[in-house]
């Protein structure tokens, strides 16, 4: 399933993703399987940095990403700030996971197959 979120992150970044692989600008650039945005640290980062270079969805990604706090450790939650809804609700180690679901719900992409509370 991360790999399918991380397809959706990689099209919801204006990328291409065809026949398993990503295309930027009309050039191959990875294969889908090299993306890990939503399983580890790097690629969650990497997803913060693209959307830091797209600067007009910066406003809208903060939005959704109001609170991101880690309840004793043992989960993590992201916050839409329209209403304080639970966007994502992950354990500890999926943060990256909770982040790419945030960016997609605040793209407008309908995420709940990917979460059991949205």
């Amino acid at each position: 399933m991360s790999r399918e979120i991380d397809a959706k992150v990689a099209e919801s970044l204006g990328w291409e993703v065809k026949d398993e692989s990503v295309y930027i600008n009309g050039e191959w650039t990875c294969g889908i399987n090299e993306l890990k945005f939503s399983s580890t640290g790097n690629g969650m980062l990497l997803l913060i940095e693209e959307i830091r270079n797209k600067l007009w969805w910066n406003l809208v990604l903060i939005s959704h990403l109001r609170a991101l706090s880690s309840n004793e450790g043992h989960e993590v939650h992201v916050f839409d700030c329209h209403g304080g809804d639970l966007a994502s609700h992950q354990d500890k180690e999926s943060a990256p996971r909770a982040v790419s679901l945030a960016y997609l719900k605040a793209r407008g992409v309908d995420i709940t197959s990917y979460v059991s509370s949205v």
